[in-house]
């Protein structure tokens, strides 16, 4: 690695100061927008001269910085405030990294946050004061994994060194709140099929099929015809369709109830009077990292349940906890429904395990009581 402090001549006799740089194999150069006029040794052009050296050391300084993966210390004082504000403009959590921001103004009185003073006693003060706001422990949760997150990336940029929530014990954090998920009674998706007049076709069965199968929006969204095949399973020969879940690299085939069969051969017959597809709902489809349909009918799904009257708000994620919550109630075990769900890990099931619970006191209830003698006398022959 090498940086030079080099000068290039002007057509005035002056001398423009620059670096010239040769790392890793590569050579650039960049100009400092520094000059140099008459005699060198002016206070000015010493200065000038002075300012160029403290670039050439900075400038090594951060390469070697950078070949090492070193932290750089020279940007611990940067501001975590305006850190959040210029990492969250304009990405889904921008809004939640602006209520952070006013958070941390409120309980420091300050404008700025200098990520130095950022440690483990800050990081408590933080928690107990988000608790004497009588915030709810979701919010609370929220806030504190969000100025984590962002913790990290500050540690990402060289801009901090540790994340000081690693020392604070575990018992001592904040927990997220574990919330019972909503599901759609059978009576409830019969509700809302009679109110879906004006809702978009697609979207109907899209969100039915959901309900008998499980499948996420992404699964709807980007499913394809040649995903639904047929598989004999246990000697008998049953429709599945292919799920591939990118997030994980997993892919798994889920066999499709009579319901979600009949949703299938409905659009099958609704093809094939539209422009040919690969995709079973192609109003829905999206490209890789696209959200634009799933917010855009995330409004009609909300109006349509203000019209069925459920009490419940409707989004497309909710058919998925329908389908748990039924299979569940049909009989069926949290280790099947995970692999049901394609949840690679049980415990992201164990959020139905209220149900579950439900089910075994229910069948416990349902064990006979006979009518016998338990008393101490029993099974005694009375002394004549």
């Amino acid at each position: 690695m090498g940086v030079i402090l080099r000068e290039k001549k002007l057509k005035d006799g002056g001398v423009s100061l620059y670096l010239d740089i040769n790392h890793e194999g590569k050579r650039w150069y960049e100009f400092l927008d520094i000059r140099i006029q008459g005699n060198k040794r002016l206070p000015e052009n010493v200065q000038n001269r002075k300012i160029a050296k403290q670039a050439l050391d900075k400038k090594v300084y951060q390469l070697s910085v950078e070949k090492h993966q070193l932290p750089n210390e020279q940007n611990l004082e940067r501001g975590m405030i305006s850190f959040i504000r210029e990492k969250s403009i304009g990405t889904p959590s921008e809004i939640n990294g602006e209520y952070l921001c006013k958070k941390l103004i409120d309980l420091t009185g300050l404008d700025e946050l200098p990520m130095n003073k950022i440690d483990k006693s800050f990081l408590i003060k933080f928690q107990d004061y988000l608790k004497s706001e009588q915030l709810g422990q979701g919010s609370i949760y929220m806030l504190v994994h969000l100025f984590s997150t962002f913790i990290y990336k500050a540690i990402e940029g060289g801009f901090m060194l540790a994340n000081p929530y690693q020392k604070i014990p575990r018992a001592e954090r904040v927990k997220p709140k574990r919330s019972t998920p909503e599901y759609l009674t059978a009576e409830e998706i019969v509700l809302l099929m009679e109110n879906s007049k004006k809702v978009p076709h697609q979207l109907k069965l899209a969100f039915l099929l959901s309900c008998f199968s499980g499948l996420r929006w992404s699964d709807c969204s980007k499913l394809k015809w040649s995903h639904v095949v047929k598989q004999t399973i246990e000697d008998k020969e049953e429709t599945v369709v292919r799920i591939d879940q990118k997030k994980t690299d997993f892919g798994y085939y889920t066999p499709l109830s009579e319901q979600a069969i009949a949703v299938i051969a409905e659009r099958k017959k609704e093809a094939e009077h539209e422009k040919k597809s690969i995709y079973v709902f192609p109003s829905l489809y999206e490209p890789n990292h696209v959200e634009k349909n799933e917010k855009r009918y995330s409004h009609r799904m909300k109006s349509w349940g203000l019209k069925a009257k459920l009490g419940k708000r409707l989004h497309f994620h909710l058919a998925r906890h329908t389908f748990a919550t039924l299979t569940l109630l049909e009989g069926a075990d949290l280790y099947t429904v995970s692999k049901l769900l394609g949840h690679t890990d049980i415990k992201s099931t164990q959020i139905y395990a209220h149900v579950a619970n439900r089910l075994k006191v229910e069948a416990v209830s349902r064990l006979p009581k006979l009518n016998i003698d338990i008393s101490s006398n029993s099974g005694h022959r009375k002394a004549s």
